[in-house]
């Protein structure tokens, strides 16, 4: 409906484009992380990629505290709410990117880490633009939970043969 906005300036598209990893990362504290296909060999579990192990729980507690200290150097004046939501926020990204890194190499490159989080905040904003697009075009159609009307908004009404 509104025209899209020109496109940014190189220097601003950075900015704008960690603005926008950051605040997606902050609605996306309480979002659905898909589980991982896992296959168990002896007494260690493997994930997608073929290359993740238990071992890893060392590196990916370190890598957590690296996410959670770039996210804390973006909003330096972070209200409480936001803080205490951090080190779940910085778990849920961290479990991504152990998910879906090709290699233990890849997951752990401190100099990409910065892009790569960017990129999955990208992603998942996208994601929810799409799910929101659908579930308001649902509504629209009359196939929303609470779009129509009616009593009380689905719930059941008892009556007094079934007490």
């Amino acid at each position: 409906s509104d025209p899209p906005p020109p496109p940014p300036s190189p220097p601003q598209a950075e900015s704008q484009a960690e603005s926008q990893a950051e605040s997606q990362a902050e609605s996306q504290a309480e979002s659905q992380a898909a589980p991982p296909q896992q296959t168990t060999l002896g007494s260690s579990t493997i994930l997608n990629g073929g290359w993740q192990s238990d071992k890893d729980m060392n590196d990916r507690r370190a890598m957590i505290a690296k996410i959670v200290a770039l996210l804390q150097q973006r909003k330096p004046n972070a209200p409480q709410e936001w803080l205490e939501k951090l080190p779940q926020m910085a778990k849920r990204l961290e479990e991504s990117l152990y998910r879906t890194a090709s290699s233990f190499d890849t997951y752990n490159d401190g100099s990409t880490l910065k892009s790569r989080l960017q990129q999955l905040a990208m992603n998942i904003g996208m994601k929810t633009q799409q799910a929101r697009r659908e579930q308001q075009k649902e509504q629209q159609n009359g196939y929303g939970y609470g779009s129509g009307s009616g009593s009380g908004g689905g719930e059941r009404q008892v009556s007094d043969a079934t007490k």
